[in-house]
């Protein structure tokens, strides 16, 4: 626990924010009387943080094509596939606009996709009905759960956990569906920098990304606490909650820690 309780160091603007969420507030109070001494020192510990956010930035861009390693199909019978299959797509065509897509070819490329991705069609057909349902453009949806997919493979998890943690991170920083590819290098790379998988993340993230958002605590920087925290024995569901009470703090107007910065360093967080 010591390597716990000697602080975490969380963010760009610094403020020391322990752990021990007990002594949450009386750490901010000492924090509100350290002086700008010990703020450079804060801040020069924290750059760590900015440098991780940064390394896991880098590394996204060529980690894809390293978690292209076929999912297994589960073995069934082909009947029950089409019936799947079948009962599956009959729920995507509800989400689709017969004016903007072919539904025979649709079909076509969605079946194509999961042979591709060595993903039972069924599964497959669910995980594009969610990427559509949660605000992804139909006429990508195919190769947006693609991405998901390969993401699922290399995290540990399902492509409905999968396509539900990408979507939350795109609709929660306002990114677009072409950024998925980006977020699932940095979930994977904050699951190997970490003691965590993407199948935690994707659990843990969901009710943090907003307010990390609100923060202006990018999505990289989110990923480096997540890598830092794990890395040192905090469970996944535990940084989460953590990171949403440092996050709390750190945004409200008028609060010990947005007081201390603004007059260490003369701005705030948000």
């Amino acid at each position: 626990m010591s390597s716990i309780t000697s602080g975490i160091r969380l963010a760009p603007l610094m403020v020391d924010i322990k752990a021990d969420i007990k002594t949450f507030k009386d750490d901010m109070s000492k924090a509100s009387v350290a002086g700008v001494a010990e703020a450079k020192k804060i801040s020069k510990e924290l750059s760590n943080v900015t440098k991780a956010g940064e390394k896991l930035s880098k590394a996204g861009t060529n980690l894809t094509k390293f978690v292209t390693v076929p999912l297994a199909g589960a073995g069934v019978a082909v009947g029950k596939m089409s019936m799947d299959f079948e009962s599956s797509f009959a729920k995507v065509s509800t989400l689709l606009d017969s004016n903007v897509v072919d539904f025979n070819k649709y079909k076509k490329n969605l079946l194509k996709a999961s042979d591709d991705s060595k993903v039972a069609v069924g599964e497959f057909s669910e995980a594009v009905y969610g990427s559509i349902s949660a605000g992804v453009d139909q006429t990508k949806a195919i190769e947006f759960t693609t991405n998901a997919m390969k993401l699922a493979k290399g995290g540990f998890t399902d492509g409905a956990k999968a396509v539900d943690v990408l979507t939350t991170a795109i609709n929660g920083y306002g990114l677009q569906a072409e950024d998925a590819t980006r977020v699932s290098d940095l979930l994977i790379t904050t699951q190997n920098l970490g003691k965590t998988t993407v199948d935690e993340l994707a659990s843990s993230m969901g009710p943090v990304i907003k307010m990390a958002d609100n923060a202006n605590f990018s999505i990289e920087e989110l990923s480096a606490a997540y890598a830092l925290m794990t890395k040192n024995g905090i469970a996944t569901a535990e940084s989460g909650t953590y990171l949403k009470q440092m996050l709390n703090e750190i945004t409200k107007y008028g609060s010990i820690t947005d007081k201390t910065l603004r007059e260490l360093t003369g701005k705030g967080f948000a």
